[in-house]
Parts: C-alpha cells; sequence; structure tokens
C-alpha cells in the first residue's frame, strides 16, 4: 500500500498457503506539541487502522512502543506520563496489548554558540527539546 500515512507491510509464511504476517506503524509526533496523551492515543489508533488492511484478528494484535522524551525538562515528565497512562488505558479498552517497546528519554540538545564575531562573543546557551512521542508498531509476530 502506497500513499502518506499507510504503513503496513505483509508477507507470507510460504508460496502455496494463505498463512503470514502483518507489520504497521503509527505515529503523530507533531499532536504531542499540543497534547502528549492524544498524540499517544493517534499513534496506536493509526497503527490499529493500518494494520486493519490485512486480514487479522485485533485481539491477536500485540504492538512495540518506542518512547521518546526530553525526561528531566520542565514539565516533560508529566507529560510522558499522560502520554503512557492514555496509551495504557487504550490498549485496555480495546484488549490490544504491549508487551516489548524501549524508550529514549533523554531527547534534549544543548549547546553554546559565538555569534561569530572576531573576537567571538558568546550569545549564550541554546537548548531544543524534543516532544513527548510515542512511535507504535505491530512487529512481525
Amino acid at each position: 500500500m502506497a500513499g502518506a500515512g499507510r504503513r503496513l507491510r505483509v508477507t507470507l509464511l510460504d508460496y502455496e498457503g494463505y498463512a503470514g504476517e502483518a507489520m504497521a506503524m503509527g505515529e503523530r509526533t507533531p499532536v504531542a506539541i499540543i497534547d502528549a496523551a492524544a498524540a499517544a492515543r493517534l499513534a496506536i489508533g493509526e497503527a490499529l487502522t493500518n494494520i486493519a488492511a490485512a486480514d487479522i484478528e485485533l485481539e491477536r494484535v500485540k504492538l512495540s512502543a518506542n518512547w521518546m522524551a526530553a525526561c528531566g525538562a520542565p514539565g516533560e515528565d508529566a507529560r510522558l506520563y499522560d502520554a503512557v497512562r492514555a496509551a495504557a488505558q487504550l490498549c485496555r479498552d480495546l484488549g490490544v496489548s504491549i508487551p516489548v517497546g524501549k524508550d529514549s528519554l533523554s531527547m534534549t540538545t544543548r549547546w553554546r554558540d559565538a555569534a561569530g564575531q572576531a573576537p567571538a562573543v558568546d550569545t549564550g546557551e541554546k537548548q531544543v527539546i524534543a516532544p513527548v512521542s510515542l512511535i507504535v508498531r505491530r512487529p512481525r509476530q
């Protein structure tokens, strides 16, 4: 399936049968700038919507979660908590599990910049904080 937003891969286990595996992804990181919990729910929804094109039973779906956050930055720990809580509640409501995942919890970059003048004038510390985000995928099983 080609097209923006459609992330589904389906494979057969052999050349003669009808059994196979499906893998789908979902992410809505830009939404997390406004609402991390909504972005987590949307990521799960996108993965499930993408995999709906495959002949699969919802109760057999197991997801993998890749959490990213700038832990320790003001407000980011609470946003991560809200996102995890929202994702967990949605999965319980739908009967879908997330038995595996990983995290990247240092999504902050800091540096000092010079103005480029001679002598170099320090313009102070710069910082970029990535929004809390969840990349969900239904791995091959």
